[in-house]
């Protein structure tokens, strides 16, 4: 028997994968994103070319660079 989509979602969420979050997002939208951010229960894994994003960001970091 197949199971509702719903079971497929942890509960709370165990990773947020964003890629280019504050692309097309006002200043203003920026700062709430970064404030949700924050709260969490899970992983984030976020991948920007944002600076701004990246020097306020206050949890680990990894960086990968081209080999």
């Amino acid at each position: 028997m197949p199971q509702p989509r719903n079971s497929l979602v942890a509960d709370p969420p165990e990773l947020l994968l964003l890629d280019e979050p504050t692309n097309h997002l006002s200043p203003r939208l920026c700062d709430e994103l970064e404030e949700a951010l924050g709260t969490g229960p899970g992983a984030i894994v976020i991948a920007s070319h944002d600076r701004w994003l990246r020097s306020r960001w206050s949890g680990q970091e990894t960086r990968l660079t081209a080999s």
